[in-house]
């Protein structure tokens, strides 16, 4: 469908990586394990980041962070789903610092912090007249 343009985002010296491309496309997925064949989603759309190295959640001893609408898919690969065939020309992504609960150790969602964020623009294809 269309390209975003990519750059090196810096929170801070621990959240820090460079993306390396990312681009829309129409949503798709398989009938099973099994079958190889696929199907594409007309009405859906989704945009897959790819970062340069494996993107992990960043887990501390009482924090952890992530992104505010990016899926994992991969180590290096995220991805935002769209019930529409046109994503945004802009999209912001919050990064987020999640408490762990020092009890369970599970990262607790309520008191979530926006430390950061970044935002992803549509390149303009210069040759469409």
């Amino acid at each position: 469908m269309f390209e975003y343009i990519p750059n090196h985002i810096k929170i801070n010296d621990s959240i820090q990586f460079t993306i390396k491309q990312v681009f829309a496309e129409n949503q798709y997925g398989y009938y099973s394990h099994l079958d190889p064949s696929y199907t594409i989603k007309i009405n859906k759309s989704q945009i897959v980041v790819i970062t340069e190295k494996k993107i992990d959640e960043v887990k501390g001893y009482s924090n952890t962070w992530i992104f505010s609408n990016l899926h994992y898919d991969n180590p290096g690969i995220l991805s935002i789903e769209y019930n529409d065939s046109i994503p945004p020309d802009t999209i912001r992504i919050d990064i987020l610092r999640r408490d762990i609960n020092s009890v369970t150790g599970l990262a607790d969602s309520q008191n979530d912090e926006i430390i950061g964020h970044f935002t992803l623009i549509k390149k303009i294809n210069k040759n469409v007249h």
